[in-house]
């Protein structure tokens, strides 16, 4: 989930089938899986502020649990299943963009864009407070520069995470400053698979995020009642070219 680094705080994750319905009630699961592949840094996975992970943690090969993982159990943080060291650190292809440009995608605040379900490609996207992006079909994005969107509204086709695949191909090389990051606050439930695997990626606001992520350095932070929901039906989407959310299947997968 986090090549590099993990921080999450109070953001707790479990898991839901879309298949089966919303999340809640009987369809709620124990695979809200997390995972870095980092092996030497202190806190490389950093659980703080009522952070509740319902599934395991996995570290890289040959790293110690009790340096790369810090779960801050005085602000109630914890985690269900096991501590796992990988035998091999997950294989995270870069994306490749398909297709020719849009240029950057901008929506003011206020304003809303629609667009049919398909597959784009965007310099950039930036959102401002109460602007809307909504797709009416299943929708995968390529993105070669930043995401940011700040309080802005994503409506994904039927809340179902699979309609909407972000494939992020910025990339944050150590010293230097990155191509492009992704930013995104939320005001509304999120659904979504995120894969950037190159760059930043922070999830932060009050609603929840259903779906999956995987970045370069990842941190959540979704204060009051929000939290991280891993998609099982994700799983059926198949490929692995690096450009699709069976990367993110794996990559959440202990």
């Amino acid at each position: 989930m986090g090549a590099y680094s993990l921080k999450m705080n109070e953001s707790p994750t479990s898991s839901y089938d879309s298949r089966l319905g919303p999340y809640g009630g009987d369809n709620v699961g124990s695979n809200g899986h997390i995972r870095t592949n980092n092996v030497s840094i202190p806190g490389a996975i950093t659980l703080n502020m009522d952070t509740v992970i319902n599934g395991d943690i996995t570290i890289g090969p040959g790293g110690d649990p009790k340096t790369i993982v810090h779960v801050h159990e005085e602000t109630n943080s914890s985690y269900t299943g096991s501590i796992i060291v990988a035998d091999e650190p997950k294989e995270l292809p870069p994306v490749v963009p398909e297709g020719t440009s849009l240029g950057s995608l901008v929506i003011p605040s206020g304003e809303s864009v629609v667009h049919p379900g398909g597959t784009y490609r965007f310099d950039s996207i930036q959102m401002d407070s109460d602007s809307t992006l909504e797709f009416t079909g299943p929708v995968t994005l390529y993105v070669d520069g930043s995401i940011n969107i700040y309080a802005g509204n994503i409506k994904t086709a039927s809340d179902l995470p699979g309609n909407l695949i972000i494939n992020a191909s910025a990339q944050h090389p150590f010293n230097s400053d990155p191509t492009g990051t992704i930013n995104i606050y939320t005001v509304n439930p999120l659904y979504a698979a995120i894969y950037a695997p190159e760059t930043s990626v922070s999830i932060a606001g009050s609603q929840e995020f259903y779906g999956a992520v995987v970045g370069l350095h990842v941190v959540l932070d979704l204060p009051g009642g929000g939290g991280a929901y891993y998609d099982e039906a994700l799983s059926d989407l198949g490929g692995g070219d690096g450009n699709t959310a069976v990367n993110m299947i794996a990559w959440w997968e202990p």
